[in-house]
């Protein structure tokens, strides 16, 4: 297995967790590729609010 983690947040919100999956599924079968959403900073109060959107979009995705 290989684990990749990957960038969500800011101005690419959940994109880059979308594009990875879509490369995994060409995989499927081959390897076995698990991805980890690694939020962007900051987290917290009024200035995280997109980027725990982002994350909570990425566990969805």
């Amino acid at each position: 297995a290989v684990r990749s983690h990957v960038a969500v947040g800011g101005h690419f919100g959940a994109r880059n967790v979308v594009a990875l999956q879509e490369a995994k599924s060409h995989f499927k079968g081959l390897i076995d590729i698990q991805l980890v959403a690694l939020a962007i900073s900051p987290m917290t109060g009024c200035e995280g609010a997109d980027n725990r959107a982002a994350l909570a979009s990425a566990v969805e995705a």
